[in-house]
């Protein structure tokens, strides 16, 4: 990876080349883990068990206007052809789409903390796996937070995103749009060199109407 800063700091433009890693191809009776790695309503922190090779480049601003900090990106990706399964003797040859992406963000101070705003658009070409053709539904991630410090101690975090990925096709017909929406909320108290910082997490799945999956969490971080 490599990035240029340009015109003060203002533009950024970024090179990146992936290596193929991991497991170059599983057996088939390990893609159904591999797929529910890649969810991302479990959100892995490494989501694929392989990745073939790929390349990316994107361009990003940022500006100051009326006390908001606004950002602004683009970037374009592209995999090349690898072999993710392998069905007896004769692997499977997937190619995967390529990826559009752009995105705007927001940050200015609000009350006494600061609050932030970013939406995601990715557009997605179509997938082939041999001499069939999928497509992956554009998807739309929306995310926002604000963190207020109080009594010079403490500190409250809110947060949320949300996922919404349009319909598209997989491998055993079309896939139905769906959405995933997550709330956090956390309060930070320091005590000399340590920070406690109680949580409470909740996150939806949900498609066409109907729930796919709920998730909780509570912890304390340290």
């Amino acid at each position: 990876r490599a990035d240029w800063q340009l015109m003060l700091d203002h533009l950024s433009l970024t090179l990146g080349v992936n290596a193929p890693s991991g497991q170059y191809r599983v057996d088939a009776d390990q893609a159904e883990a591999a797929g529910q790695i890649s969810n991302d309503f479990l959100q892995f922190p490494v989501a694929s068990m392989g990745n073939g090779p790929g390349g990316t480049v994107g361009l990003a601003a940022a500006v100051q206007l009326l006390n908001i900090n606004l950002g602004f990106g683009g970037s374009y990706r592209k995999s090349a052809e690898f072999e993710p399964v392998t069905t007896g003797l004769t692997p499977v040859r997937y190619q995967p789409g390529d990826e559009t992406r752009f995105r705007v963000s927001a940050e200015r101070r609000l009350w006494v903390g600061t609050a932030s705003f970013g939406m995601i658009f990715s557009s997605f070409g179509e997938d082939a796996v041999e001499t069939s053709t999928y497509s992956t539904g554009d998807r739309v991630i929306t995310t926002a937070g604000w963190s207020i410090p109080l009594f010079g101690r403490l500190q409250v975090d809110l947060g949320m995103w949300n996922i919404d990925r349009k319909a598209g096709e997989v491998l055993g017909g079309p896939a139905a749009a769906e959405e995933i929406r997550n709330y956090t909320g956390a309060v930070g108290l320091r005590l000399g060199n340590w920070l406690f910082q109680p949580m409470l997490e909740s996150r939806r799945w949900e498609s066409e109407g109907s729930r796919l999956g709920e998730l909780k969490n509570a912890g304390i971080l340290v």
